[in-house]
Formats: structure tokens, C-alpha cells, sequence
């Protein structure tokens, strides 16, 4: 993996930028280079998820697109590494307004 460097100013929230800011692409990558060392005995998957909005903004850093980054160790190698946006109603029609999308106006309700 890289690092995304990106100019940042006041008016950015800190959960839109540095380390923090949105990933746009989903990406695999494979045979990684590892900084120091992993323990041999560490073998499994790891997998973390949290708010990514695929427009760029967001009001709270709770809010946006759900992403799903994963990584596989094995015998003291970093086998892979993806990332992937959970496809909701929001992931797939953007722009369009969250009440619009979950209100249900013939039930009454939200979907």
C-alpha cells in the first residue's frame, strides 16, 4: 500500500483527510512488502470496516459509505490486501437523498 497525500486546510474535517480521508478505489494487491517482520504463528485474516463516503464528504465521520478492508497473514507473510465498498441502496444512488431511499411512503415506514 501507499500513502495518499493530500493538501488539507481548515476547512477540511479531520475525518475527510491525512490518513483518515476517503479511499475511491477498491483494489487487490498481492505479495506485499511487509516493514519489520510478522510472527510466523500469526496466520489468519484480518478484516476491519468503517465509514468511507465514495462522494468525498461527509458531515460526521460515522457517516458514508460502509468499506470493508481485509489482509491475509500466513507463516510471517502478508499474503493480500483488498478493499471493498458494501453495496447499499446509498453506494448505489449516491446523490440521491437517505429519505428517498428509506422512507417507504406506501408502508408508512422505513425500509
Amino acid at each position: 500500500m501507499t500513502a495518499i497525500e493530500e493538501e488539507t486546510n481548515e476547512e477540511t474535517p479531520w475525518h475527510l483527510s491525512g490518513n483518515n480521508a476517503p479511499v475511491f478505489d477498491e483494489i487487490t494487491v498481492t505479495e506485499l512488502d511487509v516493514k519489520g517482520s510478522v510472527p510466523p504463528e500469526l496466520n489468519g485474516r484480518y478484516f476491519r470496516n468503517g465509514a468511507n463516503p465514495q462522494t468525498g464528504t461527509s458531515p460526521h465521520w460515522f457517516v458514508g459509505d460502509g468499506m470493508i478492508h481485509g489482509i491475509e497473514l500466513n507463516a510471517g507473510k502478508a499474503n493480500w490486501y483488498r478493499n471493498r465498498y458494501v453495496r447499499t441502496p446509498m453506494y448505489a444512488n449516491p446523490n440521491t437523498d437517505r429519505m428517498e431511499l428509506y422512507l417507504d411512503m406506501e408502508k408508512g415506514g422505513f425500509d
